[in-house]
């Protein structure tokens, strides 16, 4: 968790402003094609019997024993249950999801930079950006893509407040 050499010079060489101007260039081109690419085909199917599901749940419409197996990610629900007061389109549903995968991509490249380098963070979001597993996740109406938010953002925190010694910040 120490600053490479070339973080180094990074900071203290002459042209840092453009370098890290082209560091940041970089990594919106990386979140905006991940972006793009979560978008790609998102309403040319219907929904699926689990995404059917998950709105069912979030209108309260369901079978009350089957919402019990979903009780333990009442977060995702509440917030699709906001989501639907703008719309029930099957694209717009979605897009909750392309949201989540997408910041996925910024808090890669953030826990790669923590861990290694910006070059690893850079390296590490394009995998998740072009990761057809994520892209696939992040085409659903399901809670998969915030579940991966929360564990990115709270390990992020967690390790600041180790590094940092921060004690109110390991608390929260």
């Amino acid at each position: 968790m120490t600053s490479s050499a070339s973080e180094q010079e990074l900071k203290t060489s002459p042209d840092a402003t453009v370098q890290r101007q082209r560091h940041w260039l970089i990594l919106a081109t990386i979140i905006v094609a991940g972006f793009a690419l979560r978008l790609y085909h998102i309403g040319n199917h219907g929904l699926f019997v689990d995404e059917v599901y998950s709105v069912l749940i979030a209108t309260g419409k369901c079978d009350p024993e089957l919402a019990q197996f979903d009780a333990a990610r009442p977060l995702y629900f509440l917030l699709l249950k906001a989501w639907l007061l703008i719309s029930s389109n099957e694209s717009w549903l979605r897009f909750l999801s392309v949201i989540f995968g997408s910041a996925n991509i910024a808090l890669t490249y953030q826990m790669g930079k923590l861990f290694c380098s910006r070059k690893a963070g850079l390296a590490a979001a394009l995998m998740m950006a072009l990761s057809p597993m994520e892209v696939h996740y992040s085409q659903q109406v399901r809670m998969y893509t915030m579940g991966t938010f929360l564990v990115l953002g709270g390990t992020i925190a967690l390790v600041k407040a180790y590094v940092e010694d921060n004690k109110k910040l390991v608390a929260v």
